[in-house]
């Protein structure tokens, strides 16, 4: 385990048990008691679709791959303006598009159970430079995958916050 991934862990797996009812279990040192809950997974559905937004960034490409592993069908959009191809799992659909762009959104949206949104730009420095870019990307594009959800009849989102929303 690398010295970030557990608290990508822990987040993944509250959102999976929050998508599949399911969690994949976690490696405790034996002096832990380890939940019932968490040893032992229970579907309420056995596959979900699911649109992973910025699945090309870090947290985004580790909740794509940790979906596949689970036996997911995952759906990628992104821009690539802050994401990479290079970080994706071969086995997850990339469509390279704009979270506001209406028409993308409509096409992979299509069957989807949920969405993860996970293309939120974090730079706090550049925000305040560029504030008019980081609204239209973190508000106004947002508003069009909730709408877009809507019109798909997709009704589970996670939004995926970061750490510098709280100040770092």
């Amino acid at each position: 385990m690398t010295r970030h991934s557990a608290p990508v862990c822990t987040w993944w797996h509250a959102v999976l048990r929050r998508l599949t009812g399911r969690v994949q279990p976690v490696a405790r040192p034996s002096r832990l008691t380890v939940p019932s809950s968490v040893r032992t997974a229970y579907a309420r559905e056995s596959n979900v679709r699911v649109l992973v937004t910025g699945g090309a960034g870090y947290i985004g490409s580790i909740t794509t791959r940790h979906l596949l592993e689970q036996g997911h069908d995952v759906r990628v959009l992104d821009s690539l303006v802050h994401g990479h191809r290079e970080a994706l799992v071969d086995d997850a659909e990339l469509t390279v598009a704009d979270v506001g762009d209406a028409g993308a959104l409509d096409r992979v949206l299509r069957g989807c159970d949920a969405v993860i949104h996970c293309a939120g730009f974090i730079e706090p420095a550049e925000s305040v430079v560029r504030p008019e870019l980081y609204f239209r990307n973190n508000v106004a594009a947002p508003l069009e995958l909730l709408e877009a959800c809507v019109r798909n009849g997709c009704e589970r989102l996670v939004f995926s916050s970061s750490c510098s929303v709280y100040g770092a």
